[in-house]
């Protein structure tokens, strides 16, 4: 899977389309806002700043700078939302032990848009944590079947 922005212009015209009018709100994850968080079905994006841990990091731009990590979907966003909270997903464990702070965006969506929806954030935003629609192969030479 490739991580990173897509650098192919017809695939941000293809989101440009399809994401328009979708209306995120976001939450850090962190349990007091878990109230907050609909108990209705949706995508949601978990994003990082770099770690202000190391001291570089705490100056401008950095500080300013947002990165996508993980988009994900859930029949249940509060109930998913409590999940990466509670750390049942080790890349999540890893995301906060590093950057510190991780942001919870979302926006509600229908059941039949979910998936569209998310990998289409997947395939723009190539997020470094998701592993979902991933393998390698390797073709070799081609052999006769006798």
């Amino acid at each position: 899977m490739r991580k990173g922005w897509t650098l192919d212009n017809d695939t941000w015209r293809r989101a440009a389309a399809e994401l328009t009018n979708l209306e995120y709100r976001s939450f850090r994850l962190e349990k007091s806002w878990q109230p907050h968080i609909p108990e209705a079905p949706g995508i949601y994006l978990m994003c990082v700043y770099p770690p202000t841990s190391i001291a570089h990091f705490k100056l401008r731009p950095w500080t300013d700078m947002l990165n996508v990590v993980y988009v994900g979907h859930s029949e249940n966003l509060r109930r998913r939302f409590g999940e990466h909270v509670n750390g049942e997903r080790p890349n999540v464990i890893i995301a906060k032990l590093v950057h510190g702070k991780v942001d919870f965006w979302f926006c509600e969506l229908p059941l039949n848009r979910m998936r569209e929806v998310e990998q289409l954030l997947i395939e723009i935003l190539g997020p470094t944590a998701n592993e979902i629609n991933s393998f390698e192969a390797k073709i070799g030479k081609q052999r006769s079947v006798t």
